[in-house]
């Protein structure tokens, strides 16, 4: 659905195969984000701060790359109906 709304406002095919990949690059570091906390939690039963910290870097990695999929929509929106 989101695709098709793209390419309505004249996003080309490149812009789209970016966001799928910049897409997937964030279900990869969302997944390596939860076998962190699987291993951390494994690791350490009581609550430690060396725990916390890696559970709160990966859920940062995560964030980062959720934020540069919106920039990047915004962005490539914002050209595509600039030229329109």
């Amino acid at each position: 659905m989101y695709l098709l709304l793209l390419t309505h406002f004249g996003v080309n095919g490149m812009d789209v195969v970016l966001l799928i990949v910049l897409f997937f690059c964030l279900v990869a570091v969302e997944a390596l984000n939860r076998a962190i906390k699987s291993i951390v939690d494994h690791l350490a039963h009581d609550w430690q701060v060396s725990a916390r910290d890696a559970w709160d870097l990966g859920l940062l990695a995560a964030m980062c790359l959720l934020c540069a999929n919106a920039a990047f929509i915004a962005a490539d929106l914002a050209g595509s109906l600039a030229e329109k």
